[in-house]
């Protein structure tokens, strides 16, 4: 639901298609961290099905022309490496 109301106010201010970049701020996502999970009671069965909805989530809503503010642990006990993900995710990454 959250991602349909912030694709819908960027697309009202025409921002879809390329407009005014935006700056978000986040923390804690633990891609690649398998034990979060249960520690944190997320509704996935593997870190794979996790990752993968993660980062698509976050691709529908960042633009390439974004800047993203990494405040802590986006990535967490990897066996991937962090190229892996940063690649993966759109918009300008600030860690």
């Amino acid at each position: 639901m959250l991602n349909k109301n912030i694709k819908a106010l960027r697309k009202a201010k025409g921002l879809l298609q390329g407009g005014e970049k935006m700056n978000y701020y986040i923390a804690d996502e633990h891609l690649g961290h398998a034990n979060i999970i249960r520690l944190s009671h997320r509704p996935f069965n593997d870190v794979d099905t996790m990752d993968k909805t993660l980062i698509d989530n976050w691709n529908s809503i960042i633009t390439d022309d974004d800047d993203v503010y990494i405040l802590g642990d986006l990535i967490f006990k990897t066996t991937k490496g962090y190229d892996y993900y940063l690649k993966q995710l759109k918009g300008r990454k600030h860690l």
